[in-house]
């Protein structure tokens, strides 16, 4: 900025030891009012009326102090009053002229005051144009009111008033003051300048602009040694289509940056920046918003304590608690990092992450996503499990496992190399695509101790869900666990149709995958598995390997349990292989029914009928009317259809050539009456949502089958 340069080097001129200043720092008062000759052509004394005159013609030369007059022509009056004419130069030094028509001045007044159709000022490489220019010897001020113009090679300033004071070493430049430089142009009404620290005070309304932004304020400095600059009072600036505003906005020459101070914003179409504090480094492209930060870009809103965004590259991450808004997934963390390049997120610390569109809520420690492919993966948490919790039948479930993978159906079918069917080994695939995401996010300053549980105590219905959600003890005894299988398995083990995936190009279901001992917890169904999977485009959860589920007083297990949701509620359940219900109203007698392939039918958020299908079997204990036991019935057939009342099965009707046999209560041992593949797993049943975090052998500790 060579602004404030010139207005320096032309100020020099009026300096303490300037043109003018050397009249008053003579060492005599006679001596400050005498003006020398030196050298005239022919000179003339007239002496009248107690005046004494001198008038001097051709290549008149005149001496103040130190300073040189030349002229054609001059008249002199009691040796302290000079009118001078004709191709006047003054000297002061080897670099300091001044050129003018005439010149007037006045040893009493201490006033000097040079005119002309064009004046001129030369200081080194600097030149100041004007037609009147007046210095006050007395008050040290130099001024022109008929304006003036500044050369300093390709820059030129213009105003239509100019002060400088001598003592405060402050100069004034006012009325339609001009600025035109190759860089830049500067438009203001005041301008001023101190010429001993060489700051300038910008005290009205000012724009600069440059090739590519425009800079306006209404006050600030500019500090042109050290190359700092604050513009104050209504600042702002634009840089093509971007806006910027703040109360301060502070400039560093030195790396091209910008600081915006109290209520700062940075806006362009689409994207938005608001913060206390917003630092910008314009040669980067690099923003950092402190302070109630906030960055809107189109439908994505981010907001946290600190956010460091790069426009360059499109990536950014935050510090402190974070809000990404991007409906209709909403997510919270203590920290994110995003990518646009390769479209991941990770976040990490107490994270939060919501599906408004399907009220869907999963909160653990952290989570790798891609909105674009609609991608999340989520991990760590309390225990290292994240939690998920969703709305089915009006009423809140919660599910915890060791992963929580969801990713669009579309995306899912393009990672497979095989069209007949899907083996999680596909999974794999893109979990290592993910994880190679996250690792060329390449966050800064990160611990792994830095990835935060979600929550710091244990866990409630209060701190989990507003639903109020009692929970029941219950004395069991142990058992072995190999009688549930809740051991880890490969991930191979689940196989997803691929007639599930294939769809139109814009189909956007999504498919949910949990793996690794997953728990659920409902108020009136619970179930442990070792995975599931969950589509939502035909609203199924897949149980894998082994699982069982509890519905109120009845178990049911199989190698593969199908739970098919119908307008947010549980329809219909299917047990594929080894399928077989238990049901007790007091966990001494055990109703049983046992078949390939078992269909449970719900209404009204209870089990209505089943559907046994392929070598069923039944124990069923028959009923009096006062409810007590009279009977057990032994029976096996094809097919078998099964009613429940109160939840409790209230008639079976066989339907293919049954073979059974009927016995008194007090023939038969109870305890062995069992049907092949009979474990009452009751006593692994997760009482309460606080069963989903502990670690699995206490599910068994001290319970009895």
């Amino acid at each position: 900025m060579y602004l404030f340069r010139i207005i320096l080097l032309l100020l020099l001129g009026f300096s303490s030891s300037g043109l003018w200043a050397q009249v008053d720092n003579s060492t005599g008062e006679e001596d400050s009012k005498k003006v020398d000759i030196i050298y005239s052509d022919s000179s003339e004394i007239i002496q009248s009326e107690g005046k004494f005159t001198q008038k001097l013609q051709g290549s008149v030369q005149l001496k103040m102090d130190s300073v040189f007059f030349y002229c054609d022509s001059a008249i002199i009056e009691d040796d302290s009053k000079v009118w001078a004419f004709g191709n006047i130069i003054i000297q002061q030094t080897d670099s300091i002229n001044v050129f003018a028509d005439s010149l007037e001045y006045d040893a009493e007044l201490k006033e000097a005051v040079l005119m002309g159709d064009t004046v001129i000022l030369v200081n080194g490489e600097q030149r100041l144009f004007t037609n009147g220019l007046t210095y006050d010897l007395e008050n040290k001020v130099a001024t022109y009111y008929t304006g003036a113009t500044l050369y300093n090679q390709e820059t030129q300033l213009s105003s239509k008033i100019g002060y400088y004071y001598v003592e405060s070493k402050e100069a004034y430049f006012r009325d339609s003051v001009v600025v035109i430089d190759p860089q830049f142009n500067l438009r203001t009404d005041t301008l001023k300048f101190n010429t001993e620290t060489r700051v300038v005070y910008f005290v009205d309304s000012t724009l600069i602009t440059s090739d590519t932004s425009k800079i306006y304020c209404e006050g600030g400095f500019y500090d042109t040694e050290n190359g700092l600059a604050e513009f104050t009072q209504n600042a702002q600036f634009r840089r093509g289509d971007q806006l910027g505003k703040a109360d301060v906005i502070k400039y560093f020459r030195e790396d091209t940056s910008f600081t915006l101070i109290g209520n700062a914003f940075i806006e362009a179409p689409g994207q938005r920046a608001v913060g206390d504090t917003i630092a910008y480094l314009q040669n980067q492209e690099i923003f950092s918003i402190s302070g109630n930060a906030s960055f809107n870009d189109g439908p994505r809103l981010v907001e946290a304590e600190q956010i460091f965004y790069n426009a360059a590259d499109k990536t950014y991450y935050t510090e402190g608690r974070s809000f990404i808004s991007d409906p209709p997934q909403l997510l919270q963390a203590n920290r994110v990092d995003f990518s646009e390049e390769n479209g991941y997120g990770y976040a990490f610390g107490n994270v939060i992450w919501q599906d408004t569109s399907a009220d869907l809520t999963i909160k653990c420690g952290e989570v790798l996503y891609n909105q674009s492919e609609d991608f999340l993966k989520a991990s760590g948490g309390l225990r290292g499990r994240p939690l998920l919790i969703t709305v089915i039948e009006e009423d809140t479930m919660f599910m915890a496992a060791d992963t929580l993978l969801a990713v669009r159906a579309n995306y899912l079918e393009k990672l497979t190399a095989t069209n007949d069917s899907i083996q999680l080994d596909s999974l794999e695939q893109l979990d290592s695509l993910a994880l190679n995401a996250k690792d060329s996010l390449q966050l800064s300053n990160m611990e792994e101790s830095e990835v935060g549980e979600v929550f710091e105590s244990e866990p409630s219905s209060e701190n989990l869900d507003s639903t109020n959600i009692a929970t029941s003890q219950m004395a069991i005894d142990s058992i072995n666990m190999d009688s549930i299988a809740l051991d880890s398995i490969a991930m191979d083990s689940v196989v997803l149709d691929s007639n599930l995936l294939i769809g139109p190009e814009e189909d956007t279901s999504r498919f949910l995958i949990a793996y690794n001992d997953v728990r659920i917890y409902k108020s009136n169904i619970q179930a442990l598995s070792d995975s599931l999977t969950f589509h939502t485009k035909d609203s199924i959860f897949t149980f894998f390997n082994s699982p069982v589920m509890w519905a109120d007083t009845t178990q049911m297990s199989s190698d593969t349990i199908d739970i098919q949701l119908k307008n947010g509620a549980i329809d219909q359940v299917f047990l594929d292989q080894k399928a077989i219900i238990v049901n007790t109203r007091d966990d001494g007698y055990f109703n049983q029914i046992k078949g390939k392939f078992i269909t449970a039918f719900f209404e009204d958020q209870a089990i209505a009928r089943m559907l046994v299908e392929g070598n069923a079997e039944s124990i069923y204990y028959g009923l009096d009317e006062a409810g007590d036991y009279v009977g057990v019935n032994k029976t096996a057939c094809s097919e078998m259809l099964l009613y429940f009342k109160d939840n409790q099965v209230d008639r079976i009707k066989f339907l293919v050539e049954p073979e059974g046999v009927a016995d008194p209560m007090q023939s038969v041992d109870h305890n062995t009456l069992r049907l092949d593949g009979f474990k009452w797993l009751f006593q692994a049943r997760p009482q309460g949502i606080e069963d989903l975090f502990k670690p699995k052998e206490d599910l068994f500790t001290n319970r009895k089958e």
